[in-house]
């Protein structure tokens, strides 16, 4: 059985369902040089630039309009501000910003059994610290 944490952004359970989240490493900002006559390779660590939360999930809607409601509030979100992510394994990180929200490409769907409006969606978040 997978266990799977609610996940939330800003203390809002935004995500829908069948949501994935993977959070990779801490980019860096690194200069490198080389001389002519000198082996090796010199690198200067200019300091990180935050981890990235690539998030993929269905977001529902007993009715158009209850959809386009879910839809709505990761536009209010996109580039909003930093705010507290809660990933699907129970991890918090703090100061975290939604740079990118795409709803999959093609029609809406509609659930055969319950009715329900479904779509998927992509979104980015950056961490800024």
């Amino acid at each position: 059985m997978a266990f799977a944490y609610p996940p939330s952004f800003d203390g809002i359970a935004m995500f829908g369902y069948g949501v994935q989240m993977r959070t990779g490493e801490p980019e860096r900002e690194v200069q490198t040089a080389s001389f002519f006559g000198i082996n090796g390779i010199a690198s200067i660590n200019g300091g990180g630039r935050g981890r990235k939360t690539m998030v993929a999930g269905m977001l529902r809607g007993t009715t158009l309009e209850e959809y386009n409601a879910a839809e709505q509030l990761f536009y209010l979100y996109l580039n909003a501000g930093n705010f507290l992510l809660t990933d699907t394994q129970g991890r918090y990180w703090p100061q975290v910003r939604m740079v990118a929200f795409s709803p999959a490409e093609g029609p809406l769907q509609q659930d055969g059994n319950t009715g329900e409006v479904i779509h998927a969606y992509s979104a980015t978040f950056q961490h800024m610290i």
